[in-house]
């Protein structure tokens, strides 16, 4: 039996975002998360090791609007 692929939620994720377990929580019976954020940014990167618990995790630290894009939409 074939299993449904579930929707994908990209989260631009940011220092005045709500908490990731508080958007975890809201998306788990509805989507998949892909969070994007700046793994450089010294506010956020000590989120980065729950973030990556929590779903798939892209880095746009140094790219461009289009490889940012490219990298969500091969995840």
């Amino acid at each position: 039996m074939a299993t449904a692929v579930r929707p994908k939620l990209v989260v631009a994720y940011h220092s005045s975002s709500n908490p990731p377990f508080e958007i975890a929580e809201a998306a788990r019976n509805l989507c998949d998360l892909t969070w994007v954020f700046d793994f450089t940014d010294p506010l956020l990167s000590p989120l980065l090791p729950l973030i990556r618990r929590l779903g798939t995790v892209v880095d746009t630290a140094g790219l461009s609007d289009a490889e940012v894009a490219a990298r969500v939409v091969s995840c």
